[in-house]
């Protein structure tokens, strides 16, 4: 939205911009055009695209580019090969995803030269749906191309009110999704990164531009959820300083602010949580990222290993603490992994085999087989720093044990749950290796050199 625009009525736009383009598709029939649509949100796209094949007259075909398309024009025509050629072109064909490719620039000016083949073997209108940051490689990389579409771009925007409604549906759910995950997999692969709630980068940059622009301040909690949001950004791009300074932020909201606001709000969505996370709980969230800085530092400044573990150490120790006054002992379960994981990485012995021994009563009362095995796998770590060949032999047994026995008694139900099926196959390709290669030392320790380099 326009800063010079801030009173204009969007919704009352959108909708003769739809009319628009409805009417564009129309008077194009049979007949080459380019037509090209600025939407900066996919939720808002979505919305529109139903309408529009609502109201327009004409069948709309619909084809997403991969990421890794290399050019427009064959991933097209490679669209339409038989047996699809075998029937009549399609009257109106829409393009999503060019904000998704990796190579745009290799795209945009490939499409630029080869623009009179558009023209001639493509007899229907082509809907380009772009956002700012494609409009503007699209005027500055296929100029000639663009002008075919003329001046007026089609445009489709959020309200402001949408966009704070968006932008707090989002959090929400991010940190309900993260409590749901628990802490070791919180920054790991799909699902475990939470993709399915990720608010794009750059939509999130298009959204608080827009906010900006309109003049209208973000209310405190919203601002400190957003710091958050944009501190796993910066981490995921390996920015860890910018990282911690945006959790800091949101951190010192939420701990100010915890007995301050009301946690029995209801979630507006589909969860596993009764009420929205309470701000003790986003408080202890962030703390658990700020460990997960501290640990990544930890990996990158070799010089600076031990005091960035011990940093992660006391964020994590400060995370569980939080959890327990909160009185979530669930939450305790799911996040004392990293801990444990910080106190192997120090050789921390005696501490670490107090935590997982506490930590090993909480996952049998929640029922968490994957985490009982880890329990048990540190607790063999322990042994065997303590030359307790026999001890670590055991544990490492009831590891595999308790994985085995869950890989088998996993229902159907359960595997409608995306991570109970991802953390097993996790365990099987990680913590399976780990703890075979802890069974061959203690076996080795015990004189069983044949059994020790089987596994």
């Amino acid at each position: 939205m326009s800063s010079t625009e801030p009173f204009r009525d969007i919704e009352a736009d959108n909708d003769r911009a739809l009319n628009t383009l409805v009417r564009a598709i129309t008077l194009a029939q049979d007949q080459f055009a380019l037509i090209v649509v600025r939407c900066n949100y996919v939720e808002l796209r979505n919305r529109i695209v139903v309408r529009l094949k609502e109201r327009c007259p004409v069948p709309l075909q619909t084809l997403t580019l991969p990421e890794t398309a290399k050019t427009l024009y064959t991933t097209i025509q490679h669209a339409m090969a038989p047996p699809a050629s075998e029937s009549p072109p399609p009257q109106a064909l829409m393009i999503f995803g060019l904000e998704s490719v990796a190579a745009l620039d290799q795209v945009l000016v490939a499409t630029n030269i080869v623009r009179e083949e558009l023209r001639k073997t493509l007899p229907f209108p082509l809907v380009l749906w772009v956002n700012d940051r494609v409009l503007h490689t699209f005027d500055r990389l296929a100029p000639d191309l663009k002008s075919w579409a003329g001046n007026a771009i089609i445009q489709f925007d959020l309200t402001i009110s949408e966009l704070i409604h968006s932008l707090k549906d989002h959090t929400d759910r991010l940190f309900a999704s993260i409590l749901d995950v628990g802490g070791e997999w919180v920054l790991s692969t799909p699902p475990f990164s939470l993709r399915s709630n990720a608010l794009r980068r750059t939509e999130l940059e298009f959204a608080l531009n827009d906010i900006h622009a309109s003049g209208q301040p973000l209310e405190p909690e919203l601002q400190a959820d957003l710091d958050f949001l944009l501190g796993r950004d910066a981490q995921s791009q390996g920015e860890l300083e910018m990282a911690q300074e945006c959790y800091q932020r949101s951190l010192e909201f939420w701990q100010d602010n915890s007995g301050n606001i009301k946690d029995d709000r209801k979630p507006p969505f589909q969860s596993t949580y009764e009420r929205l996370p309470s701000a003790l709980e986003r408080a202890a969230c962030i703390l658990v990222h700020l460990g997960l800085c501290w640990r990544s530092y930890a990996v990158m400044q070799r010089t600076a290993y031990i005091p960035a573990c011990e940093e992660a150490l006391a964020y994590f120790q400060r995370s569980l603490e939080m959890f327990e006054q909160a009185n979530r002992l669930d939450l305790i379960a799911k996040f004392i992994i990293p801990q444990a994981e910080v106190l192997q990485k120090l050789e921390r012995w005696d501490e670490l085999e107090i935590l997982a021994r506490n930590a090993l009563v909480l996952h049998k009362l929640y029922a968490d087989p994957v985490r009982q095995a880890r329990d048990h796998g540190f607790l063999a770590e322990v042994a065997l720093s303590k030359q307790h060949w026999m001890s670590a032999k055991q544990h490492v047994e009831a590891a595999l044990s308790i994985l085995e026995d869950a890989e088998s008694g996993v229902s159907d139900d359960d595997l409608l749950i995306p991570h109970v099926e991802t953390s097993l196959e996790l365990a099987r390709r990680y913590h399976q290796g780990w703890y075979l290669l802890l069974l061959a030392r203690a076996e080795g320790k015990l004189g069983n050199g044949t059994a020790a380099i089987d596994h």
